[in-house]
């Protein structure tokens, strides 16, 4: 239970504070016994010279091979493969094996991805790292760096292809598509009980938009990947994320012509007083799609405009033309029914006076008649 509440107070933060989850993953330094509190995310991003970055992240069921002769005292690696090499890092809990089988250890975890990718494998840096959490509970690390060189691209995206799962975000990536990528990362990390559990990340950053004043854009995620048909939720997943974020130039603003998403994604535009101002499109950490749910679209259309911009002399002319006929029409229809009920009530008052006059005659005639005989 304290797990789960832990998991959507991290979840909140991140999104009232903007906090990227896909870059926040290991970036130059390596973080050690690093949690992902959901089990797929796409996130979109458009940078302000309109290229564009795209991030399929997602947990898999099965390891990528075999660890188990090396996964003690294992608390996470992750591989960054690049057209050209691979980045290995990964770390060793010392509270729970030597160093020196730590040491041990890393060389062969290290050999055996060299294996897989028919490379050459050289160790990069070494370091310990030991710290104390608040509540006195000590941490002791050994974070290890490799490079794999002269690697087999075509090994590491057909393990790339048999690991992911048949549904899920990760249907976006495929044989044809797949070689496009930037980053392809194979990640193990392990869970506050203790055990291992693995992901895949497809990562690929290119140039699409040309921005023009006046113009208007069309982003299309699925386009992004050539991609027909269907996007499928993870049968597995208890928390699929998409995030789009197009970020806005200087010196231009973006106006939303139309969107076609899936009623849980919300769409918010940040202030242009901001530092960084955006387009943001999210599920957030409450609207969540059910699992093997399918989604049929997501794209997103604006207009560029430069910044400041305000209609037109001539349209705030027609809008005021306009709401001074509509201003007339209100106020004359307002009078005519006043009027024609005024005329209504007077009609009904006459007639009542006109039988009251009857009446009082006839009794006046009545009264009469008796006085006379």
């Amino acid at each position: 239970m304290k797990n789960y509440i832990n998991f959507f107070i991290l979840l909140i933060l991140v999104f009232i504070f903007n906090i990227s989850l896909v870059n926040a993953s290991f970036n130059n330094e390596f973080v050690v016994n690093k949690h992902v509190f959901y089990y797929e995310m796409l996130q979109v991003q458009v940078w302000v010279n309109g290229s564009i970055g795209v991030w399929v992240d997602s947990q898999v069921q099965n390891p990528f091979f075999d660890i188990s002769d090396f996964s003690e005292g294992l608390e996470a690696s992750l591989i960054r493969i690049k057209k050209s090499n691979a980045i290995f890092m990964l770390s060793y809990n010392l509270e729970k094996i030597s160093s020196e089988k730590a040491d041990f250890y890393a060389g062969i975890f290290c050999e055996k991805w060299a294996l897989m990718l028919n490379g050459q494998s050289a160790l990069k840096s070494k370091k310990q790292q030991s710290f104390y959490t608040p509540t006195g509970k000590k941490y002791n690390f050994m974070n290890y760096e490799y490079v794999i060189s002269d690697i087999d691209i075509e090994r590491a995206i057909s393990l790339f292809l048999e690991s992911k799962p048949k549904n899920g975000f990760l249907m976006l990536i495929n044989r044809d598509n797949i070689r496009t990528f930037t980053n392809l990362k194979f990640e193990i990390s392990r869970d506050d009980a203790g055990n291992l559990f693995y992901r895949l990340e497809y990562y690929r950053r290119f140039p699409y938009f040309n921005y023009k004043t006046g113009e208007i854009y069309t982003l299309d995620i699925f386009s992004l990947f050539n991609f027909t048909g269907q996007l499928i939720i993870n049968s597995q997943s208890f928390l699929s994320i998409i995030d789009i974020r197009i970020w806005l130039p200087s010196n231009l603003d973006f106006i939303i012509t139309e969107s076609k998403l899936p009623p849980q994604l919300h769409i918010r535009k940040s202030s242009l007083m901001a530092v960084h101002p955006a387009i943001e499109i999210t599920n957030g950490p409450i609207m969540n799609f059910k699992p093997a749910e399918s989604i049929k679209e997501l794209q997103i259309e604006f207009e560029v405009v430069e910044k400041g911009f305000q209609t037109s002399s001539t349209a705030i002319q027609i809008i005021g033309i306009i709401f001074i006929i509509a201003s007339i029409v209100i106020i004359c229809t307002v009078l005519y029914r006043c009027k024609y009920h005024g005329r209504q009530h007077n009609k009904k008052n006459s007639s009542i006076s006109t039988q009251h006059s009857i009446k009082i005659s006839r009794r006046d005639c009545i009264f009469t008649y008796k006085n006379c005989n």
